[in-house]
């Protein structure tokens, strides 16, 4: 079996775009039970910015058999913002972008994420400070020389600024016979109790959302809860919809019990939600207990050095996001 394995990641080698040599491979590497390899496999063609809703698939799968995805329960949101579906046009695809957001108590590990999915694309990060009405800042950073490439007149909280970056697709799937995927956007959302304008414009834009939960919550400052129903109740307010109907999925950064993840789904209010356990490493002091993870890294000066699992997320929330904007 090895031995077919190597024949044909030779092949694979000589042949990068064959398509029935990637799949046998892919299925093989899976029957052998080798899935960090299968998984990589998929990695190397997302990283490209290939996306397909079979590679989606594979990874996800993948994903619950490497224990990143916990649990999926599969439901349509309620709710279909895509701003592509005001602006169709008879016999015409329309090009849609997709916007996949990450919230959580500052420090928690929702700017970590977008940071760790920008490293991996090989993005730029794009940092919008404001408030929505008194104007704007930009700042761009580099993950890959980790240093500020533009100067800034002042570097805002996280909580308080909007981390983005946008990933264009060269080559845009047809994900139905009236829309094609020309770009993703991936965003933090302001968490700040004063941001209230600017959360809600972010909240307007998104299609998908992952909480990522701080499992050091002690109780003390601000908790999961204060910030998921902050959230919510701008969430209802633009669109009569609750989070819970919406495709979201809650992410953990430090292992995490069945207990504790019900318990923080009741305070929640969330029924059922895929639980996806993702790995972040930095090259920021760690936080000791009970700070929230992440507490002591600084945007421009440290590094990602590991993003496992966090594709994970991505890779779910936007095939949730294709599947329901397919049926349209």
């Amino acid at each position: 079996m090895d031995r077919h394995i190597l024949k044909l990641e030779r092949s694979m080698a000589s042949h990068p775009e064959n398509e029935l040599i990637r799949d046998r491979l892919l299925c093989e590497l899976k029957r052998c039970g080798r899935y960090y390899d299968a998984r990589k496999l998929i990695s190397r063609r997302l990283a490209k910015r290939i996306v397909s809703t079979k590679d989606l698939e594979s990874l996800i799968e993948l994903g619950r058999l490497t224990g990143f995805i916990n649990s999926y329960p599969v439901r349509r949101s309620s709710l279909m913002n895509f701003s592509a579906l005001f602006h169709t046009k008879p016999r015409a695809l329309t090009d849609v972008e997709v916007e996949i957001g990450f919230a959580s108590i500052e420090g928690a590990g929702a700017l970590m994420s977008v940071l760790a999915l920008a490293d991996f694309f090989g993005c730029s990060v794009t940092g919008l400070a404001g408030s929505g009405l008194h104007g704007t800042e930009f700042t761009e950073y580099s993950q890959e020389s980790s240093r500020q490439l533009a100067p800034v007149l002042e570097i805002q909280k996280p909580s308080e600024t909007v981390y983005e970056f946008r990933l264009e697709l060269p080559d845009a799937p047809i994900i139905s016979s009236r829309f094609r995927l020309r770009a993703i956007r991936v965003t933090t959302i302001p968490i700040a109790a004063s941001k209230v304008t600017l959360r809600r414009k972010v909240l307007r834009s998104v299609n998908a959302l992952a909480f990522v939960a701080d499992t050091r919550s002690d109780g003390t400052g601000q908790t999961n809860e204060q910030v998921f129903h902050r959230l919510n109740r701008d969430f209802e307010d633009l669109w009569g919809l609750r989070l819970d109907k919406f495709r979201i999925a809650l992410q953990y950064l430090e292992p995490t019990r069945k207990e504790l993840h019900r318990a923080l789904l009741t305070a929640l209010g969330l029924g059922r939600s895929p639980r996806i356990h993702a790995n972040i490493e930095t090259t920021a002091k760690p936080a000791s207990r009970p700070q929230p993870l992440f507490t002591n890294f600084q945007v421009g000066r440290n590094q990602i050095l590991a993003h496992e699992g966090v594709l994970d997320t991505f890779a779910l929330l936007l095939l949730r996001a294709i599947s329901d904007l397919s049926r349209v």
